[in-house]
């Protein structure tokens, strides 16, 4: 027998991966470079824990792949693949790192929990795998990958399966399921930018007052450097404390008269 041993199948096999991998690991690299120069195209807020070293497997680098808990901020740049995106935590010094994509999120989290309905809606009354595959390629537009992710498992936000209804099922049964507790998404959409308001104090024309205010911004400017845009508001926030006073008596004059007409009509 002249065919080919086990032995080197097996070996030709590895040869094989182990090229795909090194291929797949230079592609990673040159795409975190150029992320470095690209704005940051979303923001999102995670709704569930997830550990690079138990599902990080198959990430184009395993040592470049993010882990975070449960309402951690994220800055999206840049999509590598249906299952990775590129990206880093919102905190000082944070890498860039490839960060698992909400359809691999969800991939995961069906199979950690097989029985459970990943199709709720959040609050806004959109799924989030929905709402992620409309905004992606707005988001995207300047990548050369645009396309919309799709889910990993079926039933995340695939067509729509008809549903039967029996007659003989029990009222009861439906209401329980039409207040069922929704699931939360794996992502949450929230503000790239979120301000830093600064109050007080207010005592304008102090030159205590005006030293402890530069101080701060200049600490500010130096922390946040090239991150922060520092607007003055001119309007004078006592004013409409004022106003507010004189509506809350104006409302209350009507009241306190006829208060006393009735009192008055008593006596």
């Amino acid at each position: 027998n002249d065919g080919p041993s086990t032995e080197s199948l097996y070996s030709d096999d590895d040869s094989l991966y182990e090229q795909q991998r090194r291929e797949l690991e230079n592609a990673a690299l040159v795409e975190l470079e150029l992320a470095k120069s690209k704005p940051v195209c979303f923001s999102v807020k995670t709704n569930m824990a997830f550990d690079a070293n138990l599902n990080g497997y198959d990430s184009p680098l395993l040592d470049k792949t993010v882990s975070f808990a449960p309402k951690e901020f994220l800055h999206i740049k840049t999509k590598f693949d249906q299952n990775w995106w590129i990206g880093r935590q919102v905190r000082i010094g944070a890498p860039l790192c490839f960060i698992p994509s909400a359809a691999k999120l969800d991939f995961i989290r069906g199979h950690m929990m097989p029985t459970t309905d990943f199709s709720a809606m959040n609050p806004n009354g959109t799924n989030f795998q929905t709402a992620a595959n409309e905004n992606e390629p707005e988001a995207f537009e300047n990548q050369e990958e645009n396309e919309t992710v799709p889910p990993t498992t079926p039933g995340l936000a695939g067509p729509k399966k008809n549903v039967t209804i029996h007659p003989s099922a029990p009222g009861g049964a439906k209401r329980k399921n039409l207040f069922k507790k929704a699931e939360l998404p794996p992502y949450e959409i929230v503000p790239i930018m979120r301000p830093v308001v600064i109050i007080g104090p207010a005592l304008k024309g102090y030159e205590v007052t005006d030293l402890m205010q530069k101080a701060m911004f200049d600490f500010i400017k130096k922390h946040f450097e090239n991150r922060v845009i520092i607007s003055r508001v001119s309007y004078d926030i006592s004013v409409a404390k004022r106003l507010t006073s004189l509506q809350a008596l104006d409302k209350k004059g009507p009241l306190e008269r006829n208060r006393n007409r009735q009192i008055g009509g008593l006596s």
